[in-house]
């Protein structure tokens, strides 16, 4: 009975990690991260940006 206890702990353990690493490559999704929240930044801001905002200390 335990063994079969821990094969079922570890085949769940083995399907969240590659559920996971599908998810980092194939999900359809915006966010830049495996979670898929969409609170990773994905682009870096240009310097360009930048100076387009107004600097609230002048």
């Amino acid at each position: 009975m335990e063994g079969i206890l821990i094969f079922v702990v570890f085949a769940a353990a083995v399907f969240y990690v590659c559920r996971m690493v599908y998810n980092s490559f194939f999900a359809q999704s915006n966010a830049g991260c495996a979670k898929g929240c969409g609170s990773c930044q994905t682009t870096l801001p240009t310097f360009s940006e930048d100076l387009s905002q107004p600097n609230a200390k002048s």
